[in-house]
């Protein structure tokens, strides 16, 4: 899954106007797929691109079964670009692309999956799964703090599993619950879960995605900066071989970047 991402990711990463956010990345590939396109871009126009009604109705019925909602045809014809599906959408009015509680869909009956961010900090990978999962299981991603603006980091894995379990239960107050995570979001569910059980609460489902022991993290060493960087840029979905780390380049600018882009 991760390779399938990233290898997405940097083809958009190279087109003239590509997905900001999990959910245009995923609007992207809806509107690729039913017009026969390699890439959509997010401004580019439904029916210059040749839709007709008739792919219309097949986008909207995609659209509808991915997202849980309940958009009409009429919707297309009003906004017939990705940027303006997103905005009807309405997951980008109420959240940024940066914030710690990221709504990947809101919608659905069952209980949701929250997915915890691997050492990059960002989820916008988890929006592969939106295709995968049944659309009646709202998704929502946790990022780490620091991201979207200044404000205290957690010192510990615990003290991140602890801010995200508040994070997760403004959503859901009680369990059971359906933790994922891949890389180090292995290691914090793993911490979520025993506070939660702790807690008296449920977990029911516990996915953990290549992750290693922290003893194996500790082995290895510390990454470098311009490592963590390339990194950092990846996992947002840039093609880290179009950037230059040099001395002045750091965290903030690096977050500026894709902030600037979502």
């Amino acid at each position: 899954m991760k390779k399938h991402y990233q290898d997405q990711a940097f083809d958009y990463a190279k087109h003239e106007a590509p997905p900001r956010t999990p959910q245009e990345q995923v609007l992207c590939e809806l509107f690729a797929e039913v017009l026969d396109q390699p890439q959509v871009g997010i401004h580019d126009h439904f029916f210059d691109l040749g839709g007709h009604s008739l792919i219309a109705v097949e986008l909207i019925k995609r659209l509808n079964k991915q997202f849980g909602v309940s958009l009409s045809l009429a919707v297309l014809f009003e906004e017939p670009t990705v940027a303006g599906l997103s905005d009807k959408l309405n997951t980008k009015g109420t959240s940024h692309a940066l914030d710690v509680l990221l709504p990947l869909r809101k919608n659905g009956s069952d209980q949701p999956l929250f997915c915890i961010h691997p050492a990059g900090g960002l989820s916008w990978c988890y929006a592969g799964l939106l295709s995968q999962i049944n659309g009646e299981v709202p998704i929502y991603g946790l990022q780490a703090r620091g991201i979207g603006r200044e404000e205290k980091m957690p010192s510990t894995i615990t003290e991140m599993a602890k801010d995200y379990i508040r994070q997760l239960k403004s959503i859901q107050s009680s369990g059971p619950y359906r933790l994922l995570g891949w890389s180090l979001g292995g290691n914090v569910i793993q911490e979520m879960a025993i506070l939660l059980a702790a807690e008296g609460e449920d977990v029911s489902d516990l996915f953990i995605l290549d992750a290693h022991p922290r003893q194996f993290y500790q082995a290895e060493g510390t990454p470098t900066e311009e490592e963590s960087l390339i990194g950092l840029l990846a996992l947002a979905g840039f093609d880290p071989s179009g950037f230059r780390v040099h001395r002045h380049t750091n965290y903030g600018r690096c977050y500026h970047h894709i902030d600037s882009r979502g």
